[in-house]
């Protein structure tokens, strides 16, 4: 049995940690790069020789169900392959990650605030956790139409221009993808979700 999680985690005092598309790009290569349950030592945008192929596990430790990148925080709704690979993962990102903007902008020191937060999400809450990590930008007041965000899997599921994400089990509530896209946009529905998925949405 898979175990889902929402995760989340902010800049250290709500810092800015995407500055501009560029981050925001490495940050999703990052996600992509550190998948496999034991990727190649370096972060290198390359082929992989074959040697590397043969000495490395290429099972993913997670599936990435969704996401979204805020200016100051990141959501991933994560499927966990491996016991504690959720843990695994996110420390291998948010190191890879911060050793590049602290090394891009200039700075030094932690850019998270502390240790990620997750919370368990069941098979059933999977459409309302992901309409909460859509909605965010929304929410925020980034943007006024989601559908103009390109940093979240809404956007790669809405243009079926999949890059990282593996949305099957979010897409198997639903008949297809316009229920889908009609499910996120119910503001009202919405609404009401929030208070019985508080626990689940980490603020």
């Amino acid at each position: 049995m898979f175990t889902f999680y929402h995760t989340q985690n902010s800049g250290v005092e709500r810092r800015i940690i995407f500055e501009d598309e560029k981050d925001c790009n490495r940050f999703l290569d990052t996600l992509i790069h550190y998948t496999p349950t034991t990727p190649s030592s370096r972060f290198a945008f390359r082929k992989r020789s074959k040697k590397e192929h043969e000495n490395s596990d290429l099972s993913p430790l997670v599936d990435i169900i969704a996401y979204c990148l805020m200016p100051n925080h990141f959501h991933l709704l994560l499927k966990e392959n491996v016991p504690g690979g959720v843990s695994v993962y996110l420390s291998r990102v948010s190191n890879s990650y911060t050793k590049y903007f602290n090394a891009r902008h200039k700075r030094s020191g932690a850019l998270f605030k502390g240790r990620f937060k997750s919370a368990k999400i069941e098979n059933e809450q999977l459409p309302d956790i992901a309409r909460y990590i859509h909605l965010d930008p929304f929410s925020k007041k980034i943007v006024r139409d989601i559908n103009k965000f390109p940093f979240s899997s809404y956007f790669e599921i809405s243009k079926a221009s999949p890059k990282i994400c593996k949305s099957e089990p979010l897409l198997a509530f639903f008949p297809d993808i316009n229920s889908f896209l009609g499910f996120t946009n119910n503001f009202e529905e919405y609404s009401l979700s929030l208070e019985r998925i508080k626990k689940l949405t980490l603020d």
